[in-house]
């Protein structure tokens, strides 16, 4: 008996398509956490979810409503730190100016010491009149000399003195005094020391031979310079 190929073939394939479709189930685990969950990771999710709550509230309930405050303090951080850079350029100029300012003052120290006013020149009088009294010096005599013009001075010896203009003035002073040559010399001292100076420009020192007693007779010129 023939049997159809092609037959045969069609029953083979029912058969084989109702075996693939008898599969085999196979249950797969529980991918979620559930209770099986690792308690570390829950805590760690816990403490990430508090700093951000943290900070929300931090910042809603202090960055924010104090926001202009903390602005405006940080202007003025900004403007303390240009106000230190001036203080430290002001420091430096004001040191430099101290430094001038010395110069100038050594300087008018200088001038003043040697040049005089007519008030002053008094009282320079005085000093040396007081000076002598102390120290036991008898004055004698005590006398001014005319001043002295001293013009400035210029590099054209034609022109006349009345054309010059005076500088200052050379003021001589004569005194006549006598005692004990220590005492004299401790005038001498005294005058040295004064704050105004005072220049020596002749001096006659004589023994008293009428005292008896050592002491000696002084005629002193000294000289001083006032301005005009």
């Amino acid at each position: 008996m023939n049997i159809d190929a092609s037959f045969l073939k069609k029953i083979f394939k029912k058969k084989n398509k109702k075996t693939s479709s008898k599969s085999i189930s196979v249950s797969t685990p529980n991918d979620g956490l559930g209770d099986s969950a690792n308690p570390g990771n829950r805590n760690l999710l816990i403490a990430l979810g508090l700093v951000v709550v943290s900070i929300v509230v931090i910042v809603t309930t202090i960055y924010y409503p104090y926001k202009e405050d903390i602005n405006a303090l940080e202007k003025k951080y900004k403007k303390i730190s240009v106000m230190r850079n001036e203080i430290a350029q002001i420091n430096g100029k004001l040191d430099i100016e101290e430094i001038l300012l010395q110069d100038k003052r050594r300087e008018y120290e200088k001038i003043t010491r040697i040049f005089h006013s007519e008030s002053e020149l008094e009282e320079l009088y005085e000093s040396i009149s007081k000076l002598a009294i102390r120290y036991g010096l008898k004055v004698a005599g005590f006398s001014r000399k005319k001043p002295e013009a001293i013009y400035e001075v210029i590099t054209k010896k034609k022109k006349k003195n009345s054309d010059r203009k005076i500088t200052h003035y050379k003021m001589k002073v004569n005194i006549d005094m006598s005692g004990d040559y220590l005492s004299y010399m401790n005038l001498r001292t005294g005058l040295a020391e004064l704050k105004k100076a005072v220049n020596t420009e002749e001096e006659t020192i004589n023994i008293d031979n009428e005292d008896g007693a050592g002491n000696v007779k002084v005629h002193l010129v000294l000289s001083t310079y006032r301005l005009p």
